[in-house]
């Protein structure tokens, strides 16, 4: 199955009992044509692994939360992990709606190469703040893919001067910081499928005592019983 018909078929598996759509999704086929119109429109090279990537899906936007007062709804509101990690804790249940729930926001070459260009675009001035290996970070270099929560998924122009597949992760929130995911934008793609897009999965796959990674092993087989996500999303990694 094409990357592009996977995500195709998610849209149409997600809205289930107790999840829901926040708004219409949209899952854009890939165009070789407008791909190559836009790279010589905007004289940008990319590297092969990039443009493999972006020949196989374009634009996608998947928002799924819980849906209020759902048999699942109440059933994670009532279990005691829930209770003892979040609600014992001060949390309200509401709060939680936004913890487990799940986006995938990816752009098109176009609006990518429109972020990187538009001198307010707003992942700018958190890049600003940061540093790679101790250098400041050259900002005209990232191109945003995704908008996730805080989180930035960007690639970047390599020695060459063309856009790479590798994934750099910005957190443009509180002391800003940016990473090398170690990922090719196609594993990202695959990884943030298998995630479903849960709030935050990047963290989790960095980091698996980051508190994301325990709720995404907590909620996803709760969520979206019929999905296979072993003891961890992450096994198997491509």
């Amino acid at each position: 199955m094409t990357v592009h018909a996977r995500y195709s078929d998610l849209i149409r598996t997600i809205p289930s009992e107790g999840i829901q759509m926040r708004n219409a999704p949209v899952v854009v086929a890939p165009d070789e044509e407008a791909l190559a119109f836009e790279i010589a429109d905007w004289s940008i090279r990319l590297t092969d692994g990039l443009h493999a990537c972006l020949a196989s899906l374009s634009m996608v936007k998947i928002s799924w939360h819980l849906a209020p007062g759902s048999a699942l709804a109440r059933a994670l509101e009532a279990d005691a992990w829930i209770r003892s990690n979040y609600l014992d804790q001060g949390y309200s249940f509401g709060f939680l709606d936004e913890l487990f729930s799940g986006d995938m926001a990816y752009f098109d070459i176009g609006s990518m190469i429109l972020q990187n260009r538009a001198p307010d675009a707003g992942y700018k001035s958190a890049l600003k703040s940061c540093e790679i290996d101790g250098q400041p970070v050259d900002v005209s270099a990232f191109y945003p893919f995704e908008y996730h929560w805080g989180l930035v998924a960007l690639v970047r122009e390599d020695a060459s001067g063309a856009l790479s597949d590798r994934v750099w992760l910005l957190q443009q929130e509180q002391d800003p910081w940016i990473v090398d995911m170690n990922l090719t934008l196609a594993q990202y793609v695959e990884l943030a499928y298998r995630a479903r897009g849960f709030h935050h999965w990047q963290l989790a796959y960095l980091n698996r005592n980051d508190p994301t990674f325990a709720r995404m092993k907590f909620a996803l087989p709760k969520m979206f019983p019929t999905a296979s996500f072993g003891e961890s999303i992450f096994e198997s990694s491509p």
